[in-house]
């Protein structure tokens, strides 16, 4: 999840292109590492492979 925070845009810091990212693993993406990292690469590279 990808989300812009109004403590952060509106109130005292005021970094308008600020943003927060929230993730959750679960199954064998939370168990085992090497899948996580791979995953992760993968969706991150843009590579539609």
């Amino acid at each position: 999840m990808d989300a812009a925070h109004q403590c952060m845009t509106t109130r005292g810091i005021h970094k308008s292109e600020t943003s927060t990212v929230t993730s959750k693993m679960t199954g064998v993406f939370q168990k085992n590492i090497n899948t996580r990292n791979e995953f992760m690469a993968l969706i991150h590279s843009g590579n539609n492979q």
